[in-house]
């Protein structure tokens, strides 16, 4: 929920935000307007999803994982988009907490016991656990 914490931010600035963090091996979660969830994918699949959006211009782009990609970004759009500044590189823990709230409010869960991490690749949270748990034994 890191890029939905990012976008819920940056609203408050422009209608029109797009999230991207980079989950390394030259991947990024990424997020646009309307897709309701956080996906994973490479640049090349970051960049071209952001083809109609730029076209559209007005665009916040928020995350970390758009400085790999910001010369071409600002070569192919110009000032059609924008990055955002360093604040948000990352969902600080106040803007998750906020979006834990949202859920609440808006009635997707009653309690915040019952919100749940949302891992998009989870295979390596199973290896890192198994891992931790076998260092152990």
């Amino acid at each position: 929920r890191a890029c939905s914490a990012l976008l819920s931010a940056a609203r408050e600035s422009s209608e029109l935000v797009a999230a991207a963090l980079d989950v390394r091996r030259g991947e990024v979660a990424y997020e646009f307007p309307g897709e309701g969830s956080a996906r994973i994918g490479g640049l090349h699949v970051l960049v071209a999803g952001l083809e109609p959006l730029g076209e559209a211009g007005g665009v916040l782009l928020v995350g970390n994982g758009w400085r790999s990609v910001a010369t071409d970004i600002h070569v192919r759009f110009g000032h059609r988009v924008a990055l955002a500044g360093p604040f948000f590189d990352t969902p600080s823990a106040s803007v998750i907490g906020r979006v834990g709230l949202e859920e609440l409010r808006a009635g997707r869960c009653s309690s915040a016991m019952e919100l749940e991490v949302e891992y998009l690749r989870e295979p390596d949270v199973a290896i890192n656990w198994t891992t931790r748990l076998a260092e152990r034994a």
